[in-house]
């Protein structure tokens, strides 16, 4: 989706008709949203626009704020996970990510992979344009040089490069790249070699995150341990023991306009050296959302914008304003459960916190200070009451629409605080999955235990669970499944039955009661008789590693593995990837249908993406939401037209968002503001 719209857009209001010429909008797929997580890992300042790589990529107004969003699903990202930005003295914008090569002119996108270019692997973590336009490539295995027809490879087999792993690349002059490599640094000026490691020189680490000049030409290095300045001749170390580094891990590091240096830690938040002083901002001291800084850059009015895994902020000296470099109120990029409750909402758990979401509004839960749990949310249940249940590695956290409970292993039966699965039964009992101590059931009132000592459990570590037609409860272990019919346990094995491995990673259980097993070596059908595998062998499954299952309203059995997302509905498969869908990671953590037929997908990198066959499905029953979703339709249009005549009333699909400014950009918040102003419910004007 695109957030917004180039204002070469029309507006004519006479009386309460709205005419509205759109001539062009970025191309979305209708069928595919994306939802993408604020963290921040590149930053490029150019001609008054900031371009921030995280969870997709950001175009930002420095001056105006206008943004506009893209992703896999709008967008030639070749996915959501963004490494590394350039840009060349075109304008034109390279894009590093997990899954390949973007170039975006302002107009169109090229991707290369290994598959249609000279790259040698799709994992592109360090960009840098020489004077001639030349693009450095620094990938997971080698360094390349691309000049917008040749592709040159560089490896420790053929150059002096001392690792093939790419981590930073910084370029001097007409031909001169510093490499940072996980092996140590090197120089290249176009004929010879020069490496630099912990053995040979003042490096104080080989890992290098991040290179950088100052306006004297000596370089300055960040690494794991430590950051390092160069003259050409000797070397100056800088760690937390002899300087007012944070940090020793620097992540980035920046060289403003004033000749001040400004380095990102990994845990210590940002420091700014001006050759005498250091000063340090953290989370305590300062606007900064959290204390790992990814990404600095400056803009042309000397604004100094700093990216962190949680967000972006930009600070003038003084102040500090936060900024959103995502599309939605998804606290993280890595999305491991997506869950419905009874009014249609969706509880979405991430890496780092979790968050409700209406279609409307995202609200935002830490579990850390509310309950002093875990904000990493592995996995959620609602039980008949309409609590929500949700374990972390930490604990279990229960939330009954007013206030939050924490169970451990500390302050309540819970064998292990550690929870990686829970399902309700019939009563109203949960059953927790935990890892290290077996099966938990908690009736409201007792805990009752299963593990290795006291029952047939095969393995104390729990992945799944699912209750089938009759009742009984199929337990998925890292070493085998098992089956419990309220007395007795029936365990399956690799060697006792057609599983192809015993780790075993999810559980469906279809309309005719087939049990569909999700393990390390692909999928069993158990039909209680008889095993079917289906794996890359004999079948399309892209991975054998399928780590969920869901089963949809037509009866089409979806698989989640590390390479990609797989449809079969028992006779043709479809496999979902980056290369051929809006999909925007291809490792695939959480499936999940909602009560509209949308397929809500959690991904590892990429965030969360929605996928629906024909189109979106939304509450108002029709594509015209005027929700601010990023996508104008004429159907929007029509619906604010009708809004505008009072033949329907503002609801839950109608958000009234506008900003009311000259910007140069008009989204659908802006519309809806047009609207509200027409029926007396708005105003722009003081």
């Amino acid at each position: 989706m695109k957030s917004s719209i180039q204002l070469d857009c029309k507006f004519l209001l006479y009386g309460v008709f709205v005419f509205i010429w759109v001539p062009s909008v970025v191309a979305h797929d209708p069928e595919w949203i994306n939802y993408t997580a604020p963290n921040v890992n590149a930053l490029v300042a150019v001609n008054g626009y900031l371009w921030v790589g995280g969870c997709g990529l950001t175009q930002l107004g420095t001056s105006t704020d206008e943004v506009v969003h893209y992703n896999r699903a709008n967008a030639g990202l070749p996915e959501n996970g963004v490494r590394t930005v350039a840009v060349d003295s075109r304008g034109s914008v390279w894009i590093g990510t997990s899954g390949g090569l973007a170039r975006f002119d302002g107009a169109h996108w090229s991707t290369f992979s290994t598959s249609n270019s000279g790259l040698p692997d799709n994992r592109v973590r360090a960009l840098a344009i020489d004077f001639y336009n030349t693009v450095w490539i620094g990938t997971q295995d080698g360094l390349i040089q691309f000049d917008g027809e040749d592709w040159i490879q560089y490896t420790t087999s053929n150059s002096g490069l001392p690792n093939n792993e790419i981590r930073s690349l910084a370029v001097r002059d007409s031909f001169e790249v510093w490499i940072g490599t996980q092996g140590g640094l090197a120089h290249f000026d176009g004929s010879a070699w020069r490496s630099y490691n912990t053995l040979n020189s003042g490096l104080p680490n080989d890992y290098v995150y991040s290179i950088a000049f100052d306006e004297e030409e000596h370089i300055w290095v960040g690494t794991g341990d430590g950051l390092a300045r160069f003259d050409g001749a000797s070397w100056t170390v800088y760690s937390t023991s002899n300087s007012g580094l944070p940090h020793n891990w620097i992540w980035t590091v920046f060289v403003d306009s004033r000749g001040d240096k400004w380095m990102g830690t990994l845990g210590g938040g940002l420091a700014r050296f001006d050759g005498r002083q250091w000063t340090v901002y953290n989370t305590a001291t300062s606007g900064l959302q959290s204390n790992e800084v990814r990404a600095i850059d400056e803009d042309d009015d000397g604004m100094l914008w700093v990216g962190t895994d949680e967000g972006l902020v930009r600070f003038d000296g003084e102040r500090w304003r936060e900024y959103s470099a995502a599309n939605s109120g998804l606290p993280h990029e890595d999305v491991f459960t997506v869950s419905f409750d009874e009014h249609g909402h969706g509880w979405i758990g991430t890496e780092n916190g979790l968050t409700e979401y209406d279609g409307f509004t995202w609200t935002a839960y830490d579990l850390k200070k509310t309950v002093s749990l875990d904000n990493l949310v592995w996995v959620s249940a609602f039980d008949i009451s309409g609590s929500k249940w949700f374990g972390t590695p930490g604990g279990l956290g229960l939330y009954d629409g007013g206030q939050w409970y924490s169970f451990t292993a500390q302050n309540s039966g819970l064998p292990r605080s550690a929870i990686y699965e829970l399902v309700v039964d019939w009563s109203g009992a949960l059953w927790v999955g935990t890892i290290g101590g077996g099966l938990a059931r908690f009736d409201w009132t007792s805990w009752t235990v299963f593990n290795t000592q006291n029952s047939d459990l095969p393995d104390n570590d729990v992945l799944a669970l699912a209750f089938d037609e009759i009742g009984d409860l199929w337990i998925g272990t890292f070493n085998g499944l098992a089956v419990i019919d309220g007395l007795h346990w029936t365990v399956y094995q690799a060697d006792n039955s057609g599983l192809p491995d015993n780790r075993i990673n999810d559980i469906a259980i279809d309309s005719l009661g087939n049990r569909w097993i999700g393990t390390y070596g692909g999928v069993a059908r158990f039909d209680g008789d008889g095993w079917t595998v289906y794996d890359t062998m004999n079948s399309i499954l892209p991975d054998n590693h399928v780590w969920v299952m869901t089963i949809d309203s037509h009866g089409d059995k979806w698989f989640g593995t590390s390479r990609g997302l797989v449809r079969f509905d028992d006779s043709e498969w479809q496999v979902f990837m980056t290369g051929n869908s809006g999909l925007p990671s291809n490792w695939i953590w959480a499936l999940t249908e909602d009560s509209l037929g949308n397929m809500w997908i959690g991904t590892a990198g990429g965030g969360l993406a929605v996928y629906r066959e024909g189109g979106i499905a939304n509450e108002c029953g029709q594509k015209g939401d005027v929700t601010n979703d990023g996508v104008i339709n004429v159907l929007d249009i029509v619906t604010a037209v009708r809004l505008s005549l009072g033949i329907i009333e503002p609801d839950a699909c109608t958000l009234w968002r506008g900003d009311c400014d000259a910007n140069s950009t008009i989204d659908v918040g802006d519309i809806l503001l047009v609207v509200s102003v027409i029926t007396g419910r708005g105003s722009c004007w003081p």
